[in-house]
């Protein structure tokens, strides 16, 4: 197999993997504004949703930007552009 041969059903995975962690973020997105509304603090919302207290912080940070609103998909992009910044190797 050359690099030039391209695997359609390996991108085919990698894209629902893709699309099925998009959706669970957004989803415990949408319960972090549903708690942020009724005034809950992260630590406690990361218990109630068994969640990494760190990822709700981090969401909770960036969804107080987006207040009163809260626009889930505006929240997604900024906490997916921050993290993926987080990851990168710093000499880039």
């Amino acid at each position: 197999m050359s690099i030039f041969e391209y695997d359609f059903e390996k991108h085919m995975q990698q894209e629902r993997e893709y699309s099925l962690e998009k959706g669970e973020l957004c989803q415990i997105i949408r319960q972090v504004v549903r708690k942020l509304q009724k005034n809950m603090e992260p630590e406690e919302i990361a218990d109630i949703l068994e969640e990494d207290v760190e990822k709700i912080q981090k969401i909770c940070v960036i969804a107080k930007d987006f207040a009163p609103e809260y626009d889930v998909q505006k929240i997604y992009k900024r906490y997916e552009k921050e993290n993926l910044i987080d990851i990168l190797p710093k000499n880039c």
